[in-house]
């Protein structure tokens, strides 16, 4: 009985920084919506507090900003080449008030 050569399934947090990079759109996608399920709360909980921006790596919060402004991509880079792990990045949704 021979052992078939069969991919292990990706998982948010098995990928180097590197394989993430190599993805497809569809695979970062899926990866992605796996990410924010598990952190939902958590995001949940940043955006009440101000946070508008959050880097998830290794499972946990890497770096968060209460900035407008976009973490760089330079920043995303470096995090996810220290941690050397795939990097989520998540921003709180803008909300527009109404005018009575």
């Amino acid at each position: 009985m021979g052992v078939d050569n069969v991919a292990e399934p990706r998982t948010p947090f098995s990928l180097t920084f590197d394989e993430f990079l190599k993805l497809d759109f569809t695979e970062i996608k899926h990866l992605y919506s796996q990410v924010h399920d598990s952190f939902k709360d958590t995001l949940e909980s940043a955006w009440k507090k101000g946070i508008r921006h959050i880097v998830i790596s290794n499972e946990r919060i890497v770096k968060e900003s209460d900035k407008i402004e976009h973490i760089s991509d330079d920043e995303i880079k470096q995090l996810g080449q220290e941690n050397n792990s795939a990097c989520y990045v998540f921003s709180a949704p803008d909300f527009i008030e109404e005018s009575t």
